[in-house]
């Protein structure tokens, strides 16, 4: 069955968009790694900015490890993202974190996401002599 990943439900066949969110549909429910749901979450990576964490979501709810996102709220009322405002934790179970590690590495070395770019301001410009 089609199923949202941002609503988390499933809907008829035939059905190509969510009624709700509006986003495109996966063909089937992604399964999960076995894990026990009473366990603790820890933390796997911080990043800044939301597109940074969603784009790391993907990559492991793609290997099949569930994850959580905890955000700082105060970035988000305020608009602000310097100075730990904006951090966005990215929690999984704890029993797979060896692996969601793993897959992040992994995802790295393939290029999935954009490499951190240096600042303009921290480059040391050669002068002319």
């Amino acid at each position: 069955m089609p199923y949202c990943t941002h609503c988390k439900q499933e809907y008829p066949e035939g059905t190509t968009q969510c009624p709700e969110c509006h986003r495109d549909l996966q063909l089937h429910r992604m399964d999960w790694l076995p894990y026990d749901p009473k366990e603790p979450l820890v933390d796997v990576r911080t990043v800044q900015g939301e597109l940074a964490a969603v784009l790391l979501q993907g990559q492991l709810e793609q290997k099949g490890i569930p994850v959580v996102l905890q955000r700082e709220s105060l970035g988000l009322v305020y608009g602000l993202t310097v100075d730990g405002l904006g951090a966005q934790r990215l929690l999984v179970p704890e029993s797979l974190l060896r692996k969601a590690k793993w897959a992040l590495v992994c995802a790295r070395r393939r290029g999935a996401w954009p490499r951190r770019r240096r600042s303009l301001f921290t480059r040391k410009q050669q002068r002319p002599m």
